[in-house]
């Protein structure tokens, strides 16, 4: 049976997605080497979590466009230019900031997640749309406790 959708097109969204995620890992990175203030020690390990949760999604979105017969991007440049979510200066990061990039990063990648797993979901890519349903369900969460922390 013939694909009845455009993969050339589905790995180019797969490829944006990807380029998102590694742009948000550097910058998770960013925010745990340099938070301070009062919740530092909180925050540097929850980090820590968070930009090992985003490798681990990093990964399963690169081996699906493998398994898609295709190349993920590797190179920073084009990670750069594919990604609505930017790189951040190196700076000293306040709780209160921290919490309001992750809350508006997380809320980006919440969206997106959900229009890929409709489009997946639409064509019939099982595999894709199931990897978005777990990143929606922790972007979801993540934001809940982010939000009720940030009060």
């Amino acid at each position: 049976m013939q694909n009845t959708y455009n993969k050339i097109g589905h790995v180019e969204i797969l490829n944006e997605y990807l380029a998102n995620l590694k742009v948000l890992n550097n910058n998770l990175y960013n925010l745990h080497f340099n938070v301070i203030g009062e919740h530092f020690f909180t925050l540097h390990k929850k980090l820590d979590d968070y930009y090992n949760k985003a490798a681990e999604m990093y990964d399963a979105v690169a081996e699906r466009i493998k398994m898609l017969d295709q190349y993920p991007i590797t190179s920073l440049t084009e990670y750069e230019e594919k990604s609505t979510i930017k790189s951040m200066r190196s700076q000293d990061f306040t709780t209160k900031q921290v919490y309001s990039v992750l809350i508006n990063d997380f809320s980006f990648m919440l969206a997106f997640s959900k229009e890929l797993e409709e489009y997946a979901s639409g064509i019939n890519d099982h595999v894709t749309s199931s990897l978005m349903s777990d990143n929606i369900n922790f972007f979801e969460k993540e934001l809940w406790m982010l939000t009720a922390s940030n009060k």
